[in-house]
C-alpha cells in the first residue's frame, strides 16, 4: 500500500493540459501521479522531472487509497 502525505498530487490524463498541470506542480514541488491508459505517453512526462512518477492503473490505485 502506497503512503502519501499533504504535498502527493494525481493528475488523471496526460493531454495538453493534464501534461503542463503536472510539470507545473511537480516544479513547485509536489510529488505528482500522472495516471493515463497511454503508458507510453505517461511515461515521456514522468522521465521529464523528477518529482512525476507514471502509473497506467487508476482504478486499482483508487481501490487501494486511504479514505482519510
Amino acid at each position: 500500500m502506497a503512503t502519501y502525505t499533504e504535498r502527493d498530487v494525481a493528475v488523471i490524463g496526460n493531454g495538453l493540459m493534464g501534461a503542463s498541470i503536472a510539470r507545473a506542480l511537480a516544479r513547485s514541488g509536489w510529488r505528482v501521479t500522472a495516471y493515463d491508459p497511454d503508458t507510453a505517453r505517461a511515461r515521456v512526462l514522468a522521465t521529464e522531472l523528477p518529482g512525476i512518477k507514471a502509473e497506467a492503473d487508476l482504478e486499482t490505485a483508487v481501490a487501494s487509497a486511504p479514505l482519510s
